[in-house]
């Protein structure tokens, strides 16, 4: 069986912070009911034409797509709303321990370093679209979340697509 070079990366070192909505929608209610709240909230600004449908795809700059002088609609509030609730359980998550953070001070590094749950009680920004978070002046990139136990398999199946849908056997 092909395993996915997506899928092993994931497996092997877990999930991208841009893609963590997505996956602890699947394992925390409270981020499920969020991030579905978010979900209709995008689908109430493209259907009723607020934004464009491409910006389904730039979540964390949807606000890029209304002109200057254009109000922001309820929609695109309660999207945003919704959005900033689950960064808030997600960095929650983080400051506990219950996840653990990885980054690379340099993209270029081979391997990734821990960040220190304590470092999400300090000032710091997270920015997940760009994978990357800033403590006091210090930039981790290529951000990875897991769970300290390791990234249940299931849970990587079921976020991003079952391996089989996109492999089979080598010939």
């Amino acid at each position: 069986m092909y395993t996915l070079p997506s899928t092993e990366d994931r497996l092997k070192n877990g999930i991208r912070l841009s893609d963590c909505y997505h996956a602890f929608a699947l394992l925390d209610d409270w981020i499920e009911d969020n991030f579905n709240g978010m979900s209709r909230a995008m689908y109430d600004c493209i259907f009723s034409g607020y934004i464009p449908e491409r910006a389904f795809y730039f979540p964390d700059k949807v606000r890029g797509f209304l002109g200057p002088t254009d109000l922001v609609p309820a929609p695109l509030q309660e999207f945003e709303q919704y959005r900033y609730a689950i960064y808030q359980d997600i960095k929650s998550l983080l400051k506990s321990g219950r996840i653990t953070a990885y980054g690379k001070e340099k993209i270029t590094d081979e391997k990734w370093q821990i960040i220190p749950c304590q470092y999400f009680s300090l000032e710091c920004e997270i920015s997940f679209h760009k994978n990357k978070v800033t403590v006091e002046g210090v930039s981790f990139l290529d951000v990875r979340i897991t769970c300290l136990e390791g990234l249940p398999i299931w849970c990587a199946m079921v976020a991003y697509g079952d391996q089989e849908l996109g492999s089979g056997p080598i010939n």
